[in-house]
């Protein structure tokens, strides 16, 4: 784990936090993931203390290396400009934020092709998971990728593409 100082930007490592706190990284580690039933309410408001003094936060890239989840969701628009968009994505942005989850929103401006690219990079951004206003019902231009993660469709069924779906 890496923390940063907000201040100066100075990272520090799990080991130096926990050096602080005079506690194992092991025990950093389930601080920074909430497991806070592995310790004492005591060791916990310690660390607590010396993060908060230290004007530190966890760096969520870190975390995710360890955790393997990168708590981003991909929203990938067909048409940004839509009158459906604006409140689709503050409605699925309330929701997210008390998930701690973030939403990467994109549009591939009704493009197959773009559509394509966009799924591509959110994979490549390792999002724990994907919903999608597609472009077209009978194009299904992404079944050959392998989409590990869970795919949402919204308000736009694909034919012969089996997933959940919300619609309007």
């Amino acid at each position: 784990m890496i923390f940063i100082k907000k201040d100066k930007k100075e990272a520090l490592t799990i080991y130096d936090i926990a050096e602080l706190a005079g506690v194992s990284k092991t025990t950093i580690s389930r601080y920074i993931n909430g497991k806070f039933e592995y310790m004492s309410v005591k060791t916990r408001e310690k660390i607590e203390r010396i993060i908060k003094e230290q004007n530190f936060i966890p760096n969520k890239s870190a975390v995710s290396l360890n955790t393997r989840k990168s708590k981003l969701i991909a929203f990938i628009l067909s048409d940004i400009e839509n009158a459906f968009a604006a409140p689709t994505i503050k409605a699925m942005n309330a929701l997210l934020v008390k998930t701690n989850y973030n939403m990467i929103v994109s549009s591939s401006n009704n493009s197959s092709e773009q559509e394509r690219i966009l799924i591509e990079s959110a994979l490549k951004q390792d999002v724990d998971g994907i919903f999608i206003n597609a472009v077209d019902y009978n194009v299904n231009n992404f079944s050959d990728l392998e989409i590990d993660v869970p795919v949402i469709l919204i308000d736009r069924k694909i034919n012969n593409y089996y997933t959940d779906f919300v619609g309007s």
